[in-house]
């Protein structure tokens, strides 16, 4: 009887993987007023409002140790649906995420379209880098609304044990203090980002005026993923069905007025109920590997070694003012190599078929 065997490996390409999202989120929560008051006309305007965020349900990765003995923190594909036999719930709560938010700039708007704050913001900034220059620091969130305590790192985040809410997991901040969004500039919209490395090297890390990024190597063991709060949100998003359908009965003006902010996610927003979800998505792809035996009489199958020759240093951008450069970009400089290599590999591999001619078999990958 024959017998197929699995094998499996993460490697490069540009798969993403992506579930819409549609829930009733909680409301923020409120506390009382510390440091200086806001100085817009918001009808609520002395309360500080949590930021929640949320993250959608489907396509995570497996933390495990890998087979040179590492302890569990690479990845090996997508995490098993919560409802199979094969989920592990140790997996989602383990694994941690990283989440920037920036204020949005409205291009086509000479103004930026945010209201008093007309300069262009800089990702560059902080707000809760405890190792950065003081001069960055961004107290009023003009620039910065979430960073992590390292500078080089977004604010880090976790699963909230058991906290699903429709399609969507509860995120909360692996992170003593608590963060708000803006008291001061409380109809001022935000981009959130977020994304997830194995064992990423800091090493080679930019944090410029538009864009943050880091230059990764992958080996096969490593999972990627990095994606942003959906923006700008439409009408859809608040009809019968959408991601916002029950968002604290929003009036008319009230739905118009945050669709028409620039990054829609504010202070403003979340006192309605309308929180970030930021959707991740994988940028690496999981190939399986079929094996069978050369004939019906065969027990079993042995395989030495299997090996993929593929691109594999890149640029990761985590946060971008264009939310769409958001991805893993790989350098081409060892493309020809590999390529030609590939070629090689399969070019002189000949098979017979069953009629008794031979043919070249492109691409075949042979144990070394």
């Amino acid at each position: 009887m024959k017998r197929t065997k699995h094998i499996v490996n993460i490697l490069t390409a540009a798969v993403t993987l992506l579930l819409t999202a549609s829930c009733n989120v909680s409301y923020p929560d409120l506390d009382l007023p510390q440091g200086e008051p806001p100085t817009n006309d918001e009808d609520v305007n002395i309360d500080k409002t949590s930021i929640l965020l949320y993250t959608s349900n489907p396509a995570y990765f497996s933390v495990v140790s890998d087979t040179r003995g590492s302890v569990g923190t690479r990845g090996t594909g997508a995490f098993e649906p919560m409802e199979t036999v094969a989920y592990n719930r140790d997996k989602y709560l383990n694994a941690k995420f990283h989440i920037f938010a920036f204020r949005a700039y409205n291009d086509a708007d000479p103004n930026g379209g945010q209201g008093v704050l007309t300069e262009e913001p800089s990702m560059s900034r902080y707000r809760y880098a405890q190792d950065a220059s003081e001069g960055n620091m961004d107290e009023y969130n003009t620039s910065c609304l979430l960073d992590g305590p390292e500078y080089k790192l977004g604010m880090p985040f976790k699963f909230e044990p058991d906290q699903f809410i429709g399609t969507m997991n509860v995120l909360t901040k692996d992170y003593p203090e608590d963060i708000y969004y803006s008291s001061r500039y409380q109809d001022v919209g935000y981009n959130f980002f977020g994304y997830f490395v194995d064992d990423l090297d800091l090493s080679n890390y930019t944090r410029e005026k538009d864009k943050i990024t880091y230059d990764i190597e992958i080996d096969g063991y490593q999972d990627v993923l990095v994606g942003a709060a959906k923006t700008p949100l439409t009408e859809a998003d608040f009809a019968e069905g959408g991601i916002y359908e029950k968002a604290a009965r929003l009036t008319e003006e009230e739905k118009q007025k945050i669709l028409n902010t620039p990054g829609n996610y504010s202070t403003f927003a979340a006192h309605r109920n309308v929180h970030p979800v930021v959707n991740m998505k994988h940028q690496l792809t999981m190939l399986k590997f079929f094996a069978y035996p050369g004939a019906s009489s065969a027990k079993d199958v042995v395989i030495k070694d299997i090996s993929v020759m593929t691109l594999t240093k890149g640029t990761l951008t985590v946060a971008s003012r264009n939310i769409d450069d958001c991805k893993l970009v790989f350098k081409p400089e060892n493309g020809v190599d590999v390529l030609q290599k590939a070629v090689k590999l399969g070019e002189f591999q000949k098979e017979t078929d069953e009629n008794g001619e031979t043919h070249n078999v492109y691409g075949k990958i042979i144990p070394s």
